[in-house]
């Protein structure tokens, strides 16, 4: 036997989950009374063939009645069962979706489920024995038989049916096998249109009220030297720098940017940096000089005196304050190990 293909999903937003999520129905066509669907799992994935989310099944028509008959007896039909997905989904997944949907020349957000469907297929038969009318049997074979006996034999018949309750003898299809487990997989394209996606999607999703950005730093740099040294040095902390967000440690966070900021007074070499791509002189005196106020922002976070030597309040930072040196922090880490490495290879 085989499952109908699936063509009909149908994609939602999920209102009331804080995290973007996806609600997806899949119906499933099966063969009546000889297979039921049991599960379904699957990936979801964008155009490009990267893995945006798990598919978790959450629940079926939990009002359906399956019953799983031996062969035999009646034709079977088809019926169908509406299986329910959940896709959690991130500001990077959304964020992968939307430069996806930047690069299609209409619009469309195109992807794809990748699913498995779980069925329990019975292999049971019904043997075709009847109880022998006692008008076709034989005067000594009556005389054989005493009080209820009876004589049963075996007789086909397309729809097998029998007056005897107890005389639905099953076996199995050729093996002693009854049941088996069987895996559909099937693989469904699903596009979503710019209109519901801009009106149905993007509202719930908050789209527009966020911005991912990205850097990947390296692990170090393999050049020895002053500057190699203290960019290591930043990257370290720059880990140092998560962990103490995710602990919401935020005058930690501060405190351990000084790394960062100690590669950053590293002013000549930082302008060399700059005049070698190409920046004019006034540009790289301008981003000196915000170096610098940023520094001069960061250290009084820590310093218990200002430049006068004098006593100042205890500044206590706030999550915000945080992720501003953090972010910035990274900016300029990133911007100055990726413009070293890049220039020293030309």
């Amino acid at each position: 036997m085989r499952l109908g293909e699936i063509t009909k999903i149908n994609i939602i937003p999920v209102q009331e989950s804080i995290n973007p999520e996806l609600k997806i129905d899949v119906p499933i066509v099966y063969k009546t009374k000889y297979e039921i669907p049991l599960s379904i799992t699957g990936v979801l994935q964008s155009e490009d063939n990267k893995k945006l989310s798990n598919l978790i099944e959450l629940k079926s028509d939990k009002s359906k009645l399956f019953e799983l008959n031996a062969r035999g007896q009646d034709r079977d039909t088809e019926e169908e069962v509406t299986f329910t997905l959940r896709a959690n989904l991130n500001r990077r997944t959304i964020d992968h979706i939307e430069n996806l949907r930047a690069k299609d020349r209409k619009g469309d957000i195109k992807i794809k489920l990748i699913l498995t469907v779980k069925t329990l297929e019975t292999r049971a038969s019904l043997s075709h024995i009847c109880v022998l009318d006692k008008a076709y049997i034989s005067k000594d074979m009556k005389d054989a038989l005493r009080g209820e006996h009876s004589l049963v034999g075996y007789h086909f018949t397309e729809k097998f049916r029998s007056d005897r309750t107890d005389m639905y003898i099953i076996s199995g299809d050729g093996s002693p096998t009854f049941l088996q487990l069987k895996y559909y997989d099937f693989d469904v394209d699903k596009e979503i249109k710019p209109n519901d996606w801009l009106h149905d999607f993007c509202p719930v999703f908050q789209i527009g009220k966020f911005a991912v950005f990205e850097f990947q730093l390296p692990e170090t740099i393999e050049e020895k030297g002053d500057l190699p040294d203290k960019i290591n040095e930043a990257i370290k902390s720059v880990r140092n720098m998560e962990e103490d967000l995710q602990k919401c440690e935020w005058n930690r966070v501060i405190e351990d940017a000084r790394p960062i900021f100690e590669l950053l007074k590293n002013s000549d070499e930082i302008k060399d940096l700059f005049d070698r791509d190409g920046f004019p002189d006034d540009a790289i005196d301008d981003l000196d000089n915000s170096i610098q106020h940023l520094f001069d922002f960061s250290s009084k976070f820590h310093h218990k005196t200002d430049k006068k030597k004098k006593l100042r309040a205890e500044i206590k930072a706030s999550k915000e304050d945080a992720y501003l040196i953090y972010s910035t922090g990274l900016a300029f880490c990133n911007a100055i190990s990726k413009k070293m490495q890049r220039l020293d290879t030309n």
